[in-house]
């Protein structure tokens, strides 16, 4: 066969086999319109937002009477500090503290005593006590240590004390410590004229007027109080140390002297 013929019959084969392929139907690619789609969405209902909860008030904590006292002759304390810091100044290391003993005490410091109340069944045994110095704690309520009135120095800084009334007969104080308090009424302490320090410092006291008896006051701190006016200070004539940095005071001038300074 002529080698014309064959090139002619090879190249008609190849293109009828490639002409198929390119001619054969192609299948329609599936749509994904369906599946893009997004759900449709409901409307959410608005919600109003909830009131605020009011604290709870703290209830007042129930007063104790003397006159539930137990008729014993032995003592029971708080905790165990408190019964350590008697048992330390009574020297008294075993055997039960009595009542008699608690009349022995000139000094007691139960600082280190985190205390809620100042017992009526404890502390009225402790007549002599000249120096009495309270921790941080719980207290509110003085009158279990209103009978206590040869009390020469008294601290009772950092509890959340309000009334001071029970304070009114201790006329021997010379120091008063009533920092961090709750403290804002003065005024059971004008009959105190025995005070040289008093410490008010980080409470809200605002009228000083009743300390203008206090004619031996050398010391008065008011450092983060709310007082405005001082001019009812300018009686304390022995006054040497005002601290009134952090209270809103108008104007202290009118107080200047030599021998006194003024913190602000």
């Amino acid at each position: 066969m002529p080698m014309r013929l064959i090139s002619g019959l090879f190249l008609l084969a190849a293109t009828s086999v490639f002409g198929f392929g390119c001619n054969e139907d192609k299948k329609p690619a599936p749509s994904n319109a369906g599946a893009s789609a997004a759900p449709a969405t409901l409307p959410v209902p608005s919600v109003p937002p909830s009131p605020p909860k009011e604290e709870p008030k703290r209830a007042p904590r129930p007063k104790k009477n003397p006159a539930d006292c137990p008729k014993v002759t032995t003592v029971t304390f708080p905790n165990t500090d408190f019964e350590g810091a008697v048992r330390l100044k009574v020297q008294k290391k075993d055997g039960n503290v009595t009542l008699a003993d608690l009349l022995k005490l000139r000094s007691l410091n139960i600082s280190q005593s985190k205390l809620s109340e100042l017992d009526v069944c404890l502390f009225p045994h402790m007549k002599e006590l000249r120096e009495l110095f309270i921790g941080p704690g719980e207290i509110e309520d003085l009158s279990g240590i209103a009978s206590l009135t040869k009390l020469e120095s008294l601290r009772l800084s950092l509890n959340p004390i309000r009334d001071l009334q029970p304070l009114s007969g201790m006329t021997k104080l010379d120091r008063l410590d009533l920092a961090h308090t709750e403290v804002s009424d003065l005024t059971p302490l004008k009959a105190l004229t025995s005070l040289t320090e008093l410490l008010l410092d980080d409470t809200p006291v605002q009228d000083v007027t009743p300390l203008a008896s206090l004619e031996k006051l050398t010391v008065l701190v008011l450092k983060n109080t709310r007082v405005k006016d001082v001019k009812s200070l300018k009686s304390l004539k022995a006054l040497k140390t005002l601290d009134l940095r952090g209270a809103p005071v108008d104007d202290s001038t009118m107080l200047a002297r030599p021998g006194l300074r003024i913190d602000e």
